[in-house]
C-alpha cells in the first residue's frame, strides 16, 4: 500500500511524516529568532569597534591649530603656553583633537602648562585677572572663555587634560588622564 503525497501520517502506523522543524515549529522559530539576533549583534558590535577605531585614528593624526599668545619656558624642562582655539572646535571631537596636538607636541618635554582660550580678548586678560585689576565684567569674560588646561609633570606622573565646554564656571566639562 502507498502512502498519499500530501499525508502528514502513515495510515498503516500512525507516526508523523512530517520534517523535524515542522514538528517542532516553536522550536525551529526560537532557534531562527535567537540565530538572526547573534548575527545583528555581532554584526553591530563589529561595526561599533571599527568606527570607534578609525575615530581616533583620525584624532591622533589631525593636528589642531591654534593661536599661541604667549609662550615661556619651564625651568625643570618643558613650555607654559597661552593659546586661542577657534570656537568651532569646542566641542568634543575638536576638543580631544586639540589634547592629542598638544601631547604629541609635549611628548619630549619633562613639563608642559598650556591655558586654552576661546576668545584672543579674554587671553589677553590672563594677567589683569591675576593680578585681581580686571572688573567683575572682563572677569566673567575670561572665565566664560578659558576652555582647557593641559598639565604635565614628569616628576610626579600628572598628566592630565581638562575641558569646559561652556567656560571654566559651567557645569559641562571632561578630564582626561594620560
Amino acid at each position: 500500500m502507498e502512502i498519499p503525497r500530501g499525508a502528514t501520517k502513515c495510515p498503516h502506523c500512525q507516526s508523523d511524516l512530517r520534517s523535524w522543524f515542522l514538528r517542532h515549529y516553536i522550536v525551529t522559530i526560537l532557534g531562527a529568532i535567537f540565530f538572526v539576533g547573534t548575527i545583528i549583534s555581532v554584526a553591530s558590535d563589529n561595526a561599533d569597534r571599527s568606527g570607534r577605531g578609525e575615530n581616533k585614528q583620525e584624532l591622533a593624526q589631525s593636528q589642531v591649530s591654534y593661536e599661541t599668545v604667549t609662550q615661556w619656558d619651564i625651568p625643570n624642562g618643558g613650555k607654559g603656553k597661552i593659546i586661542v582655539i577657534p570656537e568651532n572646535y569646542l566641542n568634543e571631537t575638536g576638543m580631544l583633537a586639540l589634547g592629542e596636538t598638544l601631547k604629541s607636541e609635549a611628548v619630549n618635554d619633562r613639563n608642559a602648562s598650556i591655558t586654552v582660550f576661546s576668545d584672543r580678548k579674554a587671553a589677553d586678560l590672563r594677567d589683569k585677572v591675576i593680578s585681581e585689576k580686571a572688573t567683575s565684567s572682563e572677569e566673567e569674560f575670561y572665565l566664560d572663555h578659558l576652555v582647557a588646561s593641559y598639565s604635565k609633570n614628569a616628576n610626579t606622573g600628572f598628566h592630565v587634560f581638562e575641558i569646559w565646554f561652556d567656560g571654566i564656571n559651567g557645569s559641562d566639562s571632561k578630564k582626561i588622564e594620560y
